[in-house]
């Protein structure tokens, strides 16, 4: 096992992972030890050692409790935990929301300050995410890569197919809490709320 420079900024074990991914790297780097008397095939039961796990090559992989699936570094599996757990530490100032991931705070920040600053060479429309902006140019392209089974429909997002092939499996997960009854939009179900609240929001001009 390498240690790389104990009195620097940086320690390294024979997986790769430094000093800046784990919370105790000389207790990270005594996991190979404990492996190397281990008889091959026994587990520490130890916490931290219950999803981490020696494979080929001399990598780690960090397992998942929850689903399997594995990350080659730590703070990859615990950003994915928070699927699982729900949880959101980073929270923004202006509103209170919570996010997952600090980087998904900075793009809803854009909300607040208005900032956009992904444009589109062809109209110079602006947007706040990489993402709307990779949208928005299907529209000058004509491209629709997302394609129901069912019809043959194409549609620019998966999000617009998911939604469309529910007219095929009648699937409505938007649920009312007031009567229960359920939509495939949950648009459509902010407008029948409505219907519970009274709430009349767009009035005509004339009369």
């Amino acid at each position: 096992v390498g240690l790389g420079i104990l009195g620097g900024t940086r320690t390294q074990s024979e997986c790769g992972e430094s000093a800046a991914g784990t919370q105790d790297p000389i207790a990270h780097i005594g996991i190979h030890a404990q492996d190397a008397v281990r008889p091959r095939g026994k587990l520490s039961q130890r916490p931290d050692l219950a999803t981490h796990q020696r494979v080929p090559m001399g990598r780690c992989l960090h397992h998942c409790i929850d689903c399997g699936k594995t990350f080659r570094n730590r703070f990859a599996l615990t950003q994915h935990r928070r699927m699982h757990t729900g949880e959101r530490p980073h929270h923004c100032a202006e509103c209170g929301k919570g996010f997952a991931q600090s980087s998904h705070l900075r793009i809803h920040e854009r909300t607040h300050t208005g900032e956009r600053p992904h444009h589109c060479a062809d109209c110079g429309k602006s947007f706040a995410q990489i993402s709307q902006l990779r949208i928005h140019k299907h529209t000058h392209t004509g491209e629709r890569p997302y394609c129901c089974d069912e019809c043959g429909k194409s549609f620019i997002t998966a999000a617009a197919l998911t939604i469309h092939q529910r007219t095929h499996t009648g699937e409505r997960p938007h649920r009312c809490a007031d009567c229960g009854k359920g939509f495939a939009h949950n648009s459509s179900l902010r407008i029948h709320q409505r219907t519970h609240t009274g709430e009349r929001p767009y009035s005509c001009a004339d009369c």
